[in-house]
């Protein structure tokens, strides 16, 4: 349960038909971009392991659950004392490393603490933008500060369950025109190898 609060989960599920065993789908198809990034964020907190490589998980949300997830998930308890690694545009999250490197057409332009960044490497960057943790409010009350997307909150339908599709089967003898249409795919001359080929071996 605090893997799905700290991920911003626990809303989400609550809307779901089925709660958290809710069907969503082949690679996620009943899920939303954001969804499916916090739920993949999920797993890997909960896996708790020494070192997280992150490929800029908050790229998908908006900046108040960017907020939440960055304070109660990658900076937060579940996780202050793991290594981690993320690859990110987000200024907040830049704010919050302990160092931090600036990478260019594959090289490394500057490196080391975030208050000794030059502006001269990013002159729009600074700690008391919009995205300063000190400027989003209400972080400290779960209801008030999770504002997910739209899209993020559609209730999952019922009619997801039609996505199922139940896997036909026949019974009975193989049809002539499956043979037929397997010696065409093949080649005949392939086939006549196949069919002389099982008679020998008997």
């Amino acid at each position: 349960l605090d893997t799905l609060s700290a991920c911003a989960l626990d809303v989400d599920i609550s809307l779901m038909v089925g709660g958290d065993m809710a069907f969503i789908g082949d690679k996620g198809v009943n899920l939303s971009g954001g969804q499916r990034a916090r739920l993949a964020l999920a797993r890997a907190v909960y896996h708790d392991s020494d070192m997280y490589l992150l490929d800029d998980v908050l790229s998908s949300v908006d900046s108040q659950v960017g907020s939440w997830i960055l304070q109660r998930a990658l900076v937060g308890p579940l996780l202050n004392k793991k290594t981690r690694i993320m690859c990110t545009h987000n200024i907040q999250a830049i704010s919050s490393a302990d160092m931090v490197v600036v990478m260019e057409k594959g090289n490394v332009k500057w490196s080391g603490a975030v208050t000794d960044m030059p502006k001269s490497i990013s002159p729009t960057f600074s700690l008391s933008n919009e995205f300063d943790m000190s400027t989003t409010k209400n972080l400290t009350k779960r209801q008030e500060s999770l504002s997910v997307k739209k899209d993020d909150v559609d209730e999952v339908s019922e009619l997801a369950a039609d996505i199922v599709k139940v896997e036909e089967r026949k019974e009975g003898r193989v049809e002539v025109t499956v043979y037929r249409n397997y010696a065409v795919f093949c080649g005949w001359f392939i086939t006549i190898v196949i069919l002389v080929s099982a008679v020998l071996m008997q």
